[in-house]
């Protein structure tokens, strides 16, 4: 389009030709870099910008996105992940990794972190057990509800590790006692039971009840502090 014999088109390149030829080269800042792609520098349409972003940038880009036949390919290329056990989690902005945790720990949520989630220790939950038997053998982190007329004897696990539990509660009228295996002995205040199959707790009341954590592994209990009623030490 003209107007007046002026072109606003060619009038606004640097021609390289002589003048109406049609020829000639856009003018971009000095600092272009030869390979980058010119992007508009603001919303007029009229003034160009190096963006930095050269045309083998993209096809690295698109290159990394496009093995449609190996999905798994395409996403190695692109993904933050670089060891075994890593995690992709989300942050408010970003997709990240979130390295493996130590072992045996779990993955918790956490509000308070831009990731949202972290490794912890798995929270202990203690199930617990109805026991109508007059025996019991106990196993680590479980609870006991003891239920008979008769005295319910239950005895301490024979393999623990330092911070298991066992817990014990009465139910039943016949009361409970815990015995213990060779070389075990469980310590409840400023006393010690017996060492050995000698040594025993009991509740002197129907609903008396008492919280052990193993101390030494395998052999140790103590007395959590947890306990209801008089508890008798042998």
């Amino acid at each position: 389009m003209s107007i007046y014999g002026y072109n606003p088109f060619t009038n606004n390149l640097d021609k390289s030709g002589t003048g109406g030829s049609s020829t000639g080269n856009v003018i971009g800042p000095n600092s272009s870099i030869q390979g980058d792609i010119a992007t508009y520098a603001d919303n007029t349409g009229k003034v160009i910008q190096d963006s930095g972003t050269t045309i083998a940038d993209l096809l690295e880009v698109a290159n990394n996105l496009s093995d449609v036949a190996d999905p798994s390919t395409a996403f190695d290329n692109i993904s933050p992940l670089t060891t075994q056990g890593d995690l992709l989690v989300r942050t408010a902005s970003n997709n990240i990794r979130l390295p493996a945790g130590p072992d045996n720990q779990v993955l918790t949520t956490d509000s308070s972190l831009p990731e949202g989630v972290k490794w912890a220790p798995p929270a202990i939950i203690i199930p617990f057990l109805e026991v109508t038997n007059t025996t019991q053998t106990m196993a680590i982190n479980t609870g006991y509800v003891t239920n008979n007329t008769a005295l319910v004897t239950a005895t301490l696990p024979t393999v623990s590790d330092f911070g298991d539990l066992v817990w014990i509660i009465g139910h039943g009228s016949g009361g409970w006692q815990i015995a213990q295996n060779a070389g075990q002995t469980i310590h409840f205040g400023n006393q010690d039971t017996t060492t050995g199959t000698g040594g025993h707790l009991d509740s002197s009341n129907q609903y008396d009840a008492i919280q052990l954590l193993c101390t030494v592994a395998n052999t140790d209990w103590t007395c959590t502090g947890i306990s209801q009623g008089n508890i008798d030490v042998t």
